[in-house]
């Protein structure tokens, strides 16, 4: 899903984010790895850390069914007259349907070194559950309410202890302070489109951050009928 890793991006800085492991944990914190250390992690919690464009990624593979794309802020190459001497290619890193990229662990949950694709029902049923959010009773359902896109989302609230809120004293026990997160795709049957917002501090994920989401969402297909108009014509694609 591109957790633990560098993307590729044409950007200086990137980080790997942090996918802990048992060997991990014994040789840095010292401690066994614990079942509720799995439980955690299942959430993105515990040790974990991730950046915004590997969540963004992550999201993309699985609006792609399985396919993961290499992220790029490069539309094209022009030279001096304008022309077009190097255009957009996407570039598809793995099939996560195709390509063994999840590690096998053993009865005793220690890693066996083997790796196993992910099975494409698995995809579906996260597509499916990803749709729901949206719908009502979902945890968007506010901000996408009236959504005509089929868009798809996930919000996420999601506690935090840094310098900064150290230096502040808030970081309370039972009521640590949060990030604001959601991401979302559209639409559902043939994505186009996905948008992360990230808001440092800003609590709660499907307020804070669903509503600047929905708004992302709703100017881009606007600008889009805009141009079909213009053009007399629409076109739709994978996620690039």
């Amino acid at each position: 899903m591109g957790y633990g890793e560098i993307s590729g991006i044409e950007l200086t800085g990137e980080e790997t984010g942090m996918i802990p492991t048992r060997t991990w944990k014994r040789v840095n914190k010292g401690e066994s790895w614990a079942t509720g250390d799995t439980y955690l992690a299942s959430m993105g919690q515990g040790y974990i850390s991730a950046s915004p464009l590997q969540v963004l990624g992550s999201f993309v593979t699985v609006a792609n069914k399985g396919i993961h794309i290499k992220p790029t802020i490069i539309k094209e190459v022009l030279d001096d007259r304008g022309n077009v001497v190097l255009p957009f290619t996407p570039k598809m890193l793995w099939d996560i349907t195709k390509d063994p990229k999840i590690m096998v662990y053993d009865e005793n949950g220690e890693e066996t070194g083997k790796y196993k694709t992910v099975d494409p029902t698995v995809i579906d049923l996260t597509r499916q559950g990803l749709r729901l959010v949206t719908q009502p009773g979902g945890t968007a359902s506010e901000a996408f309410a009236g959504d005509t896109h089929q868009s798809s989302a996930k919000t996420g609230t999601a506690e935090y202890c840094d310098d900064i809120a150290m230096a502040k004293d808030a970081c309370k026990f039972g009521n640590w302070p949060s990030h604001a997160w959601t991401v979302a795709y559209a639409p559902y049957d043939n994505p186009e489109i996905a948008i992360l917002v990230f808001v440092y501090n800003g609590k709660e994920g499907a307020y804070m951050a669903g509503y600047p989401v929905r708004r992302i969402l709703d100017n881009y297909f606007l600008l889009k009928e805009y141009d079909a108009e213009r053009a007399g014509e629409t076109s739709g694609s994978l996620i690039q």
